[in-house]
């Protein structure tokens, strides 16, 4: 735990990091993942619990144990870079060593073994006003790795990056981490770096940790309702469960008189009882479009297991170069679909929505995976 004043800012954050692997703390402002970083560093104490960075405690509330960020062996790259404008890359890459008291020959060694390990040969004599802003980054990755740390902590390293030069830096990134086998935690709040990076990633809010999973699963498989909307593109449905059966769930939409029905094979949906008010959520690529309506028995003999049909009418569409948003009504609720730009739908046409996949979140708390779920879309007549 951390507190500022009577402020938790950290509450119940339990991980357990394997050595050689990439972890992302992922969330929005405020939600404590700096906060995480920065006590792993040593850069304030913490207030309960212990830090632990292999075999050595770093910090412990109830032992009054607290080793400054030099005793810890971990490295820190800063959102900000942090590099010092007096110095070149060559100095700016050996200071930690020449702090060290390491011999000049040595130094030069090592450091130009990491300019290559960081494509900088060449710029070792530039000033960092003379660099892009990704080879400052490289100078400040340098910096931090060069002292052979036990643990790399990066701070949201790449948002001071356009979009297109950060796209590479996380590959460079990746292929840095593999190379050098070293422990990374990372702080960050743009979900595709996450994606792209991690082998774990640890969802947080409000100071606490609310999934902690690989990439795939936490996408795939998403522990509630806030992590579902923050990590992907997600639409989200207020329904009623209307009738619990033993083998499917009929579902009311809000303020209409539509129904859903879901057939189901793997669970028998025990958490959910009749009457409980939910939310269906779904990914914007997971909802697909076709122009022609099916009638009730077509889409019966052509259900596939994890679909759901159900008619819509475009009421915008965005051509966004890759692909196609198109904001949908269905049951007068709105809904976003993400297609291939290879058909175009105008805006005022009827079309058939099937949706992939659908997540069911109880109070929008909890969740169950629906990706064996066939859904009916036996829609009743409105009145």
């Amino acid at each position: 735990m951390k507190k500022y004043g009577s402020f938790v800012a950290v509450d119940d954050c339990t991980l357990n990091i394997e050595d050689g692997t990439f972890v992302t703390l992922l969330g929005p402002s405020g939600c404590g993942k700096t906060t995480v970083l920065r006590s792993i560093a040593g850069f304030f104490p913490i207030d309960r619990g212990e830090i632990k960075i292999g075999k050595t405690i770093v910090a412990s509330a109830d032992r009054g144990i607290l080793l400054p960020p030099e005793k810890r062996n971990v490295g820190m790259v800063f959102q900000s870079y942090a590099v010092w404008p007096h110095m070149n890359v060559f100095d700016n890459i050996a200071y930690p060593l020449r702090l060290r008291g390491v011999t000049k020959r040595e130094i030069k060694r090592q450091v130009f073994e990491t300019l290559d390990l960081l494509q900088l040969t060449g710029q070792e004599y530039k000033t960092p006003a003379q660099l892009s802003g990704g080879q400052q980054q490289r100078v400040a990755l340098g910096r931090a790795v060069i002292m052979q740390p036990q643990v790399l902590l990066l701070d949201e390293p790449l948002s001071n990056l356009d979009a297109q030069l950060r796209e590479s830096m996380r590959f460079e990134l990746k292929q840095l981490q593999r190379h050098i086998g070293i422990t990374i935690v990372y702080v960050t709040h743009d979900q595709e770096e996450a994606m792209a990076l991690s082998d774990k990633i640890v969802v947080m809010r409000e100071g606490k940790i609310q999934q902690i999973g690989t990439p795939r699963d936490i996408y795939d498989k998403p522990s509630n309702h806030f992590v579902a909307k923050f990590l992907g593109n997600t639409n989200f449905l207020p329904v009623r469960i209307r009738e619990h059966r033993k083998n499917s769930i009929i579902l009311s939409v809000d303020g209409t008189k539509h129904t859903m029905h879901l057939n189901h094979w793997k669970s028998d949906c025990g958490e959910f009882q009749s009457g409980d008010r939910i939310v269906i959520g779904f990914r914007y690529h997971d909802v697909n479009l076709t122009d022609r309506i099916e009638t009730k028995n077509e889409i019966h003999d052509a259900l596939l297991p994890g679909t759901c049909k159900v008619p819509g009418r475009i009421e915008a569409a965005t051509f966004m170069g890759d692909s196609m948003l198109y904001q949908i009504d269905i049951f007068g609720h709105k809904i976003i679909s993400q297609n291939s730009p290879s058909n175009r739908y105008e805006a005022g046409l009827p079309v058939q929505v099937t949706i992939d996949s659908v997540f069911l979140f109880k109070e929008k708390e909890k969740s169950l995976q629906l990706s064996n779920y066939s859904t009916d879309p036996t829609v009743s007549p409105p009145g």
